[in-house]
């Protein structure tokens, strides 16, 4: 299932809101960052009780009993993960599309970058839920 923010102004409370649904919907949770994986250290930083050190580090760490990866299209250390959700923030639509459909089995939560990539989400995944 595809869920999606209609938020899309790069707001730490809107990463941290749609971390915390995923999170609570997930046992493991794959963040994607389509660049580096330094990009969302300052989202990270956010959220409180999270070991964003070894999480960078070691790219999986285990959080109030989700087990959370870290991965990126850039980078050629990969976390481990082998199933479950799927949380794409501030990434754009072609770069979500590829996950999205790569997964067909996890739950996806999206956070757009503007609104026309909101726009061009919803054309393509017309049953997303919003957040």
């Amino acid at each position: 299932m595809q869920y999606h923010s209609n938020e899309h102004s790069e707001r730490y409370n809107e990463f941290c809101r749609v971390f915390w649904i995923a999170h609570h919907q997930s046992e493991n949770l794959q963040l994607w960052s389509f660049d580096s994986t330094d990009d969302l250290k300052p989202y990270l930083d956010n959220i409180s009780g999270l070991d964003v050190k070894t999480l960078l580090k070691d790219r999986s760490v285990s959080f109030q009993g989700v087990q959370l990866f870290l991965d990126s299209g850039a980078s050629r250390k990969r976390s481990g993960f082998r199933g479950g959700n799927i949380f794409l923030p501030l990434t754009s639509v072609t770069e979500a599309f590829t996950k999205i459909t790569e997964a067909p089995n996890s739950d996806t939560f999206y956070i757009p970058h503007s609104k026309a990539e909101l726009d061009s989400y919803l054309k393509h995944f017309t049953k997303s839920n919003p957040l």
